[in-house]
């Protein structure tokens, strides 16, 4: 795509800015002519997708938003039709003439499709844009109907985990928004419902396909099923009953969920369908499936609304270990680059904040090791002796039996789930069943575990680097003046800052450049306590925070810092690459604040660099 000349010199743009170097004269000219040029950084900022059109549909401009949900480029979607992209062309071609007439139209009957081919339902606000009075242009704002933690994946991810969620189950799962329609549901709800060759997503389900009687025989109308019941009085609604429509005993479990998403509150509804025809004259067969729906229905909800990776991956073990009656259990992630199974979650029946020692062992150390060939293996067993290195740990808490699994998504090993009880007494084959039944809610509770930990890393920490970030080192050096404060214990803070580092970027490149600051801070990470923070807070510059260190303390830590950096020669290529760092180290004065902290120790630093540089500077 062509590049505009001099963009510095485009009318009605701020001085010196680069209105984003993908842009060509024409979209140019759209914000240009309809004096949106304030708005287009305002168009890149917000969450929605907005999509610019002119009277013929075919798309001017659209946001970064737009573009990540629909998964093309800028380039691509310049000149496309919207109509393209919809699937729906009457409906598209009704709201086009709507919105060129003057009106405001907003939708929830659209459909949009993601270039990999995967379906979007989203809800449309279609709003025109007038130039002399005239409609020229539309601004096409949608999102996507699925919001909640999910809506901070991608498309591709979020339709993986999900399909890994429901797609694997025993029982039918339907997902439900506030107007009763269908946002997600798995192939065997299809069955249930009679779907099989209906795409039900996006509508409301019909009365006709619901046939359904309770125990007594008395008939059960669609407004009074379960899930829409739920969705009208927000409770928990659990009813079995005999559908027509497969001639089976189900037990249908709905539970509303809110979900909260770009600070606004969502009312959804899941239901689960569970058969229990061949348990419906057996008591206790007929609770163990009670308990097994109920069980599902609980994990999904809390996995589809806000939890921390923890809380995910424990509200699993949880779950499991409740339907098995183990006493403890453990879910241990797998990691291809080691071939090693880290063991950093667990769950104890009797003290439910239990949480051992982390350790990683190689998976071919494992009682129970996976074998890719049988994925959907489950073995159960016993020792009574060192079976392996991780043994003891869990032989001194009088742990005996066990029950493993390994989990598995798409073929590719995820980790390893343990059960364990007190009693020699062996896991049942219904335990096994149960095991199996929840392994995909594992698997599910595993992958969004993973999701969220990438997430909050790029939030916490730099990204070429892995220190802590800016804003995560000011919030740790806060809270810690804060303690501080209460217990009267010293902290030190150090200010570093390479040496001359634009004259290394100029004369050996930027990636060069980068190689130093990530030798930097390994050196920085290496030298310093594990109580100690250490964080990239600019391009150059670094800090690092002393918990209960006094001024000495610190000075020697800079003194280790500034030694071992300058030693420091980094090999890039056929070339050899070396750098200093000055220093300004200080102790929190008793009724200093956080601003006047900051300002000491930076004029501590520029003493060191209009010193000479290569030196540590801090009051006496």
């Amino acid at each position: 795509m062509s590049m505009p000349e001099d963009q510095n010199s485009i009318s009605g743009w701020p001085s010196g800015i680069n209105p984003v170097p993908y842009l060509d004269r024409l979209t140019i000219d759209f914000f240009e002519r309809n004096q949106l040029e304030s708005m287009f950084f305002l168009l890149n900022a917000v969450t929605d997708g907005i999509l610019c059109i002119d009277r013929e549909g075919r798309i001017v401009y659209s946001n970064p938003a737009a573009r990540n949900l629909l998964g093309y480029s800028q380039f691509e979607l310049r000149s496309a039709s919207v109509a393209e992209l919809l699937g729906d062309a009457n409906a598209w071609a009704l709201l086009l003439q709507q919105v060129m007439s003057g009106e405001i139209v907003a939708t929830d009957r659209h459909q949009m499709t993601h270039k990999n081919g995967i379906p979007i339902h989203i809800v449309i606000t279609a709003v025109p844009v007038k130039h002399n009075q005239e409609t020229e242009n539309a601004l096409i704002v949608f999102r996507d109907t699925m919001p909640g933690v999910l809506a901070s994946l991608s498309l591709t991810e979020r339709e993986k985990l999900l399909q890994g969620i429901f797609e694997l189950l025993p029982s039918g799962v339907i997902l439900l928004n506030h107007q009763g329609r269908v946002l997600r549901l798995n192939g065997t709800a299809r069955k249930i419902l009679q779907l099989d060759h209906q795409d039900i997503r996006g509508h409301a389900l019909e009365a006709d396909r619901w046939k359904a009687q309770r125990v007594d025989g008395s008939s059960v109308a669609l407004e009074e099923s379960p899930f829409l019941l739920s969705l009208h009085d927000n409770q928990i609604h659990k009813e079995m009953l005999y559908l027509e429509s497969v001639q089976r005993y189900m037990l249908v479990n709905a539970q509303p969920l809110q979900i909260r998403s770009a600070g606004r509150t969502s009312q959804l509804v899941i239901a689960t369908f569970t058969d229990i025809n061949e348990q419906y004259r057996g008591h206790q067969r007929m609770q163990g499936a009670i308990e097994l729906n109920n069980e599902i229905n609980r994990l999904l909800t809390d996995l589809l609304t806000e939890r921390g990776a923890k809380e995910t991956i424990q509200t699993a073990l949880s779950g499991v270990s409740e339907l098995t009656d183990a006493d403890f259990a453990t879910i241990g992630t797998f990691d291809m680059d080691t071939n090693t199974v880290l063991f950093d979650n667990f769950f104890s029946t009797e003290d439910p904040a239990m949480q051992p020692e982390s350790f990683r062992v190689p998976l071919e150390d494992l009682p129970c090791s996976p074998d890719p060939d049988k994925a959907g293996m489950l073995q159960p067993g016993s020792y009574d002796h060192e079976d392996g290195p991780w043994m003891p740990e869990f032989m001194r808490t009088g742990l005996r039996t066990f029950l493993c699994a390994p989990i598995y998504s798409e073929d590719a090993l995820l980790g390893v789930v343990y059960l364990f009880r007190r009693v020699p007494a062996p896991f049942t084959q219904e335990d096994i069943a149960n095991m199996h039944n929840l392994t995909p809610v594992l698997s599910a509770a595993i992958s969004k575990s993973g999701y969220e930990k990438k997430l909050n890393e790029l939030a916490t920490t730099d990204p070429l680097t892995g220190l802590a970030n800016r804003r995560t080192f000011f919030t740790e050096l806060e809270a810690e003046m804060e303690r501080s404060r209460r217990y009267a214990t010293p902290i030190s803070l150090l200010m570093l800052d390479l040496d001359h580092f634009k004259l290394i970027n100029d004369r050996f490149g930027h990636l060069a450049g980068d190689e130093v600051l990530c030798e930097v801070a390994r050196i920085m990470r290496e030298r310093t306590r594990k109580t100690d923070v250490v964080a990239r807070t600019g391009g150059e510059e670094f800090m690092i925070l002393l918990p209960e260190s006094r001024l000495a303390g610190a000075i020697r830590t800079a003194q280790k810092l500034r030694q071992s950096i300058e030693e420091l020669i980094v090999q890039y290529y056929d070339q050899s690459v070396q750098v200093t760092v000055s220093i300004g180290a200080a102790e929190l004065g008793a009724t200093e604040t956080l601003h006047e902290f900051y300002a000491r120790l930076d004029g501590l630093l520029y003493r060191s660099k209009n010193s000479g540089r290569n030196q540590i500077s801090h009051e006496e």
